[in-house]
């Protein structure tokens, strides 16, 4: 992606799981302009992603992509006029511990810790576990299915997902996912900004 193409925010808010409140994704694009239509399509590359991994979460677990969507490009951030489009888990056999999810790591050309990017998903559903309390190799197969496919359509958009630093401004391109399923992991909670 060229450095001169905008950069936008779009926040994916995840409520409905078991004992938490909304949690949330933040990921960071870089696009061709920010029109209504571009970000739109941007944002049903993210649905997609979530769509494709929704039988590992709860019935009732909804995630709104595009919850808001900001430009990065202005001083405070304004909001851009993108709708959201949702998913919702299909998994009917319970809740693991609201806590526990599994990440996606988001990997960039840069060998720093400025250079890694990290997504939580969760709370997850018991489809989405095994017996002795480990992500399932089949959710973790579809999950970095999902990145992989995440990563290539954002690019034939063009758009690309991208590691951005709000107080320096400085960002990368994201080139690679790993899903490291063999243990949950402990979901950081943050406030959105």
């Amino acid at each position: 992606m060229p450095g001169d193409f905008p950069i936008s925010k779009i926040t994916v808010a995840i409520n409905g799981g078991a004992g938490s409140p909304p949690d949330y994704n933040v990921h960071y694009v870089t696009s061709s302009d920010q029109l209504p239509a571009t970000l739109t399509a941007v944002v049903t590359k993210f649905k997609n992603f979530y769509d494709a991994v929704k039988a590992y979460f709860p019935n009732g677990q909804i995630f709104t992509i595009g919850a808001q969507v900001l430009s990065m490009e202005t001083d405070p951030p304004t909001v851009l006029a993108v709708p959201p489009q949702t998913v919702t888990g299909t998994d009917f056999s319970g809740y693991c511990p609201p806590q526990c999810a599994v990440v996606v790591s988001w990997k960039t050309i840069l060998a720093s810790r400025s250079g890694r990017g990290r997504s939580y998903m969760g709370p997850i559903g018991r489809a989405g576990e095994t017996t002795n309390g480990t992500p399932t190799p089949a959710f973790a197969t579809a999950l970095q299915t999902a990145a992989n496919t995440l990563i290539s359509d954002l690019t034939a958009l063009p758009a690309a997902k991208v590691l951005y630093n709000e107080q320096t401004k400085a960002w990368a391109g994201v080139t690679s996912a790993v899903v490291r399923g063999g243990s949950f992991h402990t979901q950081r909670r943050r406030a959105v900004k």
